[in-house]
């Protein structure tokens, strides 16, 4: 990856080059694939689904709770919230 793609993306969640859906993301084990996705690829847009039960920590995400490229979503249920129903994503499930 050049230099030039491999900077932060300043533009609206649109410009992405892809979006990644990892459900169960503050698990032990996905939580640190997502801190390296969420590092190693900048353009990339990193969304979280996780219901936060009992094993889940938000801790391990601290490093990149605050970057442009990566959104973490709480559900109650496991329905889908409508904005991601109509979006394409690579998924990686840690259910």
């Amino acid at each position: 990856m050049s230099a030039a793609s491999r900077e932060e993306r300043s533009g609206p969640p649109g410009s992405f080059a892809k979006r990644v859906l990892v459900t169960g993301g503050a698990g032990f084990i996905a939580s640190h694939v997502i801190v390296s996705l969420v590092e190693d690829y900048p353009d990339y847009m990193i969304v979280n689904l996780d219901k936060l039960d009992y094993c889940a920590s938000l801790k391990n995400l601290e490093p990149v709770s605050n970057k442009q490229n990566y959104k973490f979503i709480q559900i109650f249920h496991l329905s889908v919230p409508l904005s991601l129903r109509t979006s394409m994503f690579m998924v990686l499930m840690f259910w």
